[in-house]
């Protein structure tokens, strides 16, 4: 059995889709979430790139706004949001 998952909550520089080579495994999604964003989670990272903040950043608390956006843009159980997102976890089908 394989696992994987996609993760917002350390930030989003983009789009990514898992699928297992018998397809019993997809996940994720192709949309870019960065032109849509609220203007202050909007950040460059270490090399000049568009990035999106974390949703928990490293000081403490939770970006809400930011979640709340993430959740509206991205299909249930297809990434983290924030660290409870079970459902975000998938495995391929055992054999």
């Amino acid at each position: 059995m394989t696992f994987c998952d996609i993760s917002l909550i350390r930030g989003f520089n983009g789009a990514m889709v898992f699928s297992s080579v018998d397809e019993s495994l997809r996940t994720g999604f192709t949309n870019d979430l960065r032109p849509g964003a609220p203007s202050k989670f909007k950040v460059k990272d270490s090399n000049g790139y568009d990035v999106l903040q974390l949703t928990e950043p490293f000081t403490g608390g939770r970006n809400d706004e930011l979640v709340a956006y993430y959740r509206e843009k991205v299909s249930q159980g297809n990434a983290y949001i924030i660290p409870d997102n079970h459902a975000s976890s998938h495995g391929t089908t055992d054999k």
